[in-house]
């Protein structure tokens, strides 16, 4: 009776894109000729609506799945779901990462099928780092039978292994994996958008390889706002991109200078800024 009353620990996957440019933004080079699966319109609603100070910017506020069957409707308060992720990009895609611990506070049922777990206060984002080694060592709970490896074959993306949430035997190594990470010392990365993705991808890409952790907002921030950020002056994001580069975990911004980096009216120019006066500046030309 104790077990079953004990909290259960479950993994998740979803994808993270980076988009290069909005579907409207005419200043952006190639705009005739730019592929439409990385790009957004600035004008849907959904990247234009007004957020909240705590939209998800400092921690996760909700996680909602399809699956309203098997491991999924099991999920309870007190329970905890764990995000894997991976970014994907026009270059290449970045090795799966943990990206949200969802302390679950409570479940809600909606309307259309799908399940919301409102996130507790005790939830969190991490930096982006590889995880693969990890991964390959968890076991999930089948609903008949004994446990089996999450990744049967180590060489296959992990995102074919959790298309639905499955229940973990052990969250050990998960907890032993967060609870280093958040410690780490990680490195920023400052950037434009509009002419510098492509260089941020590939400094991220260079530092995962060395083992390093990595703060970059198409990973850091939340699904529905990495795409405001240069065309919404918004305050939240404001502070949250300031207390990150002066969380003194933070040991290096890297400031991929492409040709609009310096505009002095971008956020990338606010990063630089503040990362010079602390002493934290690395330029990276571009």
């Amino acid at each position: 009776m104790i077990e079953e009353n004990m909290p259960s620990h479950y993994i998740h996957y979803l994808p993270r894109r980076a988009y290069l440019r909005f579907l409207n933004d005419k200043q952006s080079p190639n705009f005739e000729q730019q592929d439409r699966s990385h790009t957004k319109d600035v004008d849907e609603p959904w990247y234009a609506e007004d957020q909240r100070l705590d939209s998800g910017f400092l921690r996760p506020t909700y996680h909602i799945t399809r699956s309203n069957s098997g491991p999924a409707e099991a999920i309870k308060p007190g329970d905890t779901i764990w995000i894997i992720s991976q970014l994907f990009s026009p270059w290449g895609h970045l090795p799966p990462a943990l990206d949200a611990k969802v302390d679950v506070q409570e479940v809600i049922n909606q309307q259309d099928g799908t399940i919301k777990f409102i996130a507790a206060a005790s939830s969190i984002w991490f930096p982006l780092a590889d995880i693969s080694k990890i991964l390959n060592e968890l076991y999930t709970v089948p609903k008949i039978g004994q446990p089996t490896h999450l990744m049967s074959d180590k060489n296959k993306p992990v995102g074919i292994y959790l298309q639905s949430i499955r229940k973990l035997e052990s969250s050990t190594r998960l907890l032993e994996w967060s609870n280093k990470l958040k410690k780490r010392d990680f490195k920023f990365i400052s950037y434009r958008i509009k002419d510098g993705t492509e260089c941020a991808y590939k400094c991220a890409q260079k530092l995962l390889k060395k083992k390093k952790a990595v703060y970059w907002d198409r990973w850091s921030l939340p699904r529905r706002l990495v795409e405001r950020r240069e065309t919404v002056d918004d305050k939240a994001l404001n502070l949250t991109l300031e207390s990150v580069i002066s969380d003194p975990k933070c040991s290096t911004v890297y400031g991929i200078e492409s040709p609009l980096y310096s505009d002095p009216t971008s956020y990338a120019q606010r990063e630089a800024t503040l990362a010079k006066q602390l002493g934290k500046y690395l330029s990276v030309p571009c």
